[in-house]
């Protein structure tokens, strides 16, 4: 009589479990980072804007996840022009024309304009991100809302720095850019 084998089964089930925790892993540590997953898919909970007419559509969130500052002219509006990207840096955030800097987000090249302006308590940021985006230039422009952190007394103070310290537009900017179509 000939001894049995060991049996291979519980071997190929470890390896299996061991590849199905790993994936989970990989996928877990690059959930919600910007960048990450199928590009033109927007993050979960995001909404759609259409405009039919001119065949525009992308995803944005509603909100911005803030209580310190406030998004206007919300969702950006875009402008699609059929002219190769150019970038001039030049200017201050607070001069009459704003500030345009050549900024890298995720990778991805974006001509930034800045312009600031200071009003009875609150700062207003204009913004316009142009990027080249299939043969043509796309430019999202909208505006923010800070309220001055100084008004405040603490707690809500130091809330308030921390939250312009830590709040992002560009990831976000980013994210739309991604799922924007025209």
């Amino acid at each position: 009589m000939m001894p049995s084998k060991p049996s291979n089964k519980y071997g190929v089930f470890a390896a299996l479990f061991a590849l199905v925790v790993i994936g989970l892993l990989i996928i877990q540590s690059s959930a919600g980072k910007p960048g990450t997953g199928p590009v033109n898919q927007a993050p979960i909970g995001w909404e759609i804007f259409s405009d039919t007419t001119r065949k525009i559509s992308f995803n944005y969130p509603r909100e911005l996840g803030t209580k310190y500052l406030h998004p206007m002219d919300w969702p950006p509006m875009v402008q699609i022009l059929n002219t190769p990207i150019s970038c001039t840096e030049a200017g201050t955030e607070t001069s009459r024309a704003g500030e345009t800097s050549l900024d890298s987000i995720n990778g991805r090249q974006y001509c930034v304009t800045k312009v600031t302006e200071g009003a009875a308590g609150s700062i207003y940021t204009q913004y316009a991100y142009a990027f080249a985006k299939s043969g043509k230039v796309a430019i999202l422009t909208f505006s923010l809302h800070f309220v001055q952190c100084q008004n405040y007394e603490d707690p809500q103070k130091t809330e308030c720095i921390t939250e312009r310290n830590v709040f992002n537009i560009d990831q976000i900017i980013d994210q739309i850019a991604q799922t924007l179509k025209f």
